[in-house]
């Protein structure tokens, strides 16, 4: 609901077995809360609209076209659309990812 606090810190307790949650989506945007435990993995993907993703808690391996940096709470990164992008989760996590969707 536009106006509404959402507590990203608490986001995985207060949605048990969720692994991803969209907070907002809109014609222009989606934003997604992602919850991975250690050892969880999303694989290489690509997104038709540019996107940015931020750690939110924990830690995570973010590969960008086979390249991977390691992305700890309070990061963030911007990648351009169709950005090959794959996740893997170093201890439990949350991400929230923002897709900025084409416009005719």
């Amino acid at each position: 609901t536009p106006g509404q606090v959402i507590n990203l810190a608490s986001f995985p307790s207060e949605h048990p077995g969720k692994r991803s949650r969209a907070l907002v989506k809109t014609p222009e945007m989606e934003v997604i809360c992602v919850n991975l435990a250690a050892g969880d993995a999303l694989p290489p993907h690509q997104v038709s609209g540019p996107i940015t993703v931020q750690c939110v808690r924990g830690a995570i391996s973010f590969s960008v076209n086979g390249v991977a940096a390691e992305m700890s709470a309070g990061q963030w990164l911007f990648l351009e659309a169709d950005t090959e992008h794959a996740v893997e989760a170093l201890e439990d996590a949350s991400i929230l990812v923002t897709i900025l969707f084409k416009q005719s």
